[in-house]
Formats: structure tokens, sequence, C-alpha cells
């Protein structure tokens, strides 16, 4: 059964939502940080810690069990991407598993309006989205406060911030945000669960470009919008104690140079 992300408008207004992504930051804040929190996860973050709602444009990635053991691959210019461990079948998704996490899905696949309309094999939520603007960009002019339509572009992060906004939110803390590497990881541990996965993009280095140009563009331009819309304050949290990071190292995503 499905039901409409409306239900979801001014739910949490005047309070803190935590918008929670798949950086490899995570892997240092402890789960419990979480109690007592309002937290949307992007993606299949929700099977690595308690969210209350999940939000996804493409459920044929998100409808699979975690991987319960990890191995990467090493590239030569310092970057892991994590893959699966090889003992872990692949397993839908279950209720048990949802552990009382609302899973809301982009009304069309992709959050592209000319695929067909979203199914799932759990009961979950659908939101109308705005569309894309060419290539995968976020429509800006479209997020309105009267407008029950919620951003999408090529990041995931987009639709979760104004949804987070959409529930009346006062101030958004993005976890896990990170665009970049810390000690040469990209995401936290175990997070890809297809062996058969292929990067987003064909090479690392392009990989790390799509993340800085794209992706922390996009991040930036919704930032901003729902600040001017929605008056919400927006920030990260750092699991560190300063900018230093206690002696872990953190790479920004290069420029690509086609390289």
């Amino acid at each position: 059964m499905t039901k409409s992300h409306t239900l979801f408008k001014n739910i949490h207004k005047g309070e803190d939502i935590w918008v929670v992504c798949s950086g490899p930051s995570l892997d240092y804040i402890d789960p419990s940080f979480f109690d007592g929190k309002i937290v949307v996860g992007v993606n299949r973050v929700f099977q690595h810690m308690r969210c209350d709602y999940s939000i996804c444009k493409d459920p044929s990635g998100f409808k699979l069990k975690a991987s319960t053991g990890s191995k990467s691959i090493d590239y030569s210019d310092g970057w892991h991407l994590p893959v699966p461990g090889e003992k872990s079948p692949l397993e839908l998704i279950t209720e048990e598993d949802l552990n009382g996490t609302k899973i809301l899905i982009a009304e069309h696949e992709y959050g592209n309006d000319w695929f067909g309309k979203t199914e799932f094999h759990l009961d979950f939520y659908h939101f109308s989205h705005l569309p894309k603007i060419s290539p995968e960009a976020p429509d800006l002019k479209g997020i309105q406060i009267d407008s029950d339509k919620l951003v999408v572009s090529y990041s995931t992060t987009t639709s979760a911030m104004h949804l987070a906004a959409y529930m009346g939110a006062k101030n958004i803390i993005l976890c896990g945000h990170d665009c970049g590497t810390i000690d040469g990881e990209v995401n936290i541990k175990n997070y890809y669960v297809d062996p058969n996965r292929q990067m987003v993009q064909p090479s690392v280095h392009e990989y790390a470009h799509w993340i800085k140009t794209d992706i922390e563009g996009h991040t930036r331009g919704v930032k901003d919008k729902l600040k001017e819309v929605y008056g919400v304050n927006i920030h990260s949290l750092n699991p560190f104690i300063n900018f230093n990071l206690e002696g872990h190292t953190f790479e920004g995503s290069p420029i690509y140079a086609g390289k």
C-alpha cells in the first residue's frame, strides 16, 4: 500500500531534523548519538542506524539487505571503494528490517517524470516531485512554500533536505555529507550490497569530480533556496573535536582534469 508524503507536512514544526548521508564520517559517530532525535536517512542508511524516515528515488538499490562483510577495492590514487562481503547473500528487506522506518520513494523512478510510477514490495510513502533541470540538476525555482512537490537531482540529499524543511524543521543538520574521503574511504563500511555494483561514474577520478561539482554544488544551491523560502538553518556535524580530525586525513574531491 502507498500513501502520500503530504501526510508529513509540518509534522515536526520548529524541531531539529538530522539528515544522514553515507559518507565515511558517519563511521565516527556512535549510533546512540541519534537517540531521541528526528532522523531522515538518505537511501539505504537506515540499514546501518536507526532512522525515522528514509528517502530515495530508485528503489531497485534500496530493497536489498546490507552486507555483513566488507572488503574494498584499492586504487593507486589512494581511493578505496567498498564492495560487499562475499559470504553475504542478497535478500529483500522485510518489515522487520525497517524497524519502524517510514520509507519515502519518488513517485517516478529516479525522479524522472517520463519513467513509470514507482513500485516497491513493502508499504511506502510516495513523494511528488519537481522536474530535474538538465543535466540532473535541481529545479530551485520550483521550491515554494505553498507547493507539495519536493526537489530532485542527481543526489538524493537534496530531496532529504527539502523533505525536512517541508516537515517544518527549524534546523537541519547534515551528517555524512562529506564530499571527499576520510583516510581514503568514500562511504561508511558495508554500504553497498550488490556484488555486481559499478560506480555511479566510470572511474574514481570522475566519481570524485561528480561529488565535488554536482553533489556538493546541488546541495549548496538547495541549502540557499530552502533558507530563503522556509527560513531554515542548515549546517553539518563534524564528528571530531575540531577540523584537525583527530589525526585522520580528509581529502576533498579534486576537480577532474580528464586524467
